[in-house]
């Protein structure tokens, strides 16, 4: 997982003891601070397959795909 520098030490720690609700919920919050930043998108989405989540996980990618609707840069999803 690509993860940014600023958000390394909490999402890794979270993930690393397995604690997936405690590190979904902080992509989420990244998420709602910069909503257009793919990156961040990106990093929550592996962890609510990890979290066995799957119906979490489907709504999410919806999500995602709906917010970038249109973008037409390939590195973005």
């Amino acid at each position: 997982i690509q993860i940014l520098d600023a958000v390394q030490p909490n999402i890794v720690a979270d993930m690393d003891s397995g604690h997936w609700a405690d590190a979904i919920a902080f992509c989420e919050n990244q998420i709602a601070e910069k909503p257009d930043d793919s990156i961040r998108w990106k990093q929550v989405a592996p962890a609510y397959v990890l979290a066995g989540d799957q119906n979490a996980y489907r709504e999410f990618c919806l999500r995602m795909l709906k917010q970038f609707e249109g973008v037409d840069d390939p590195n973005v999803i």
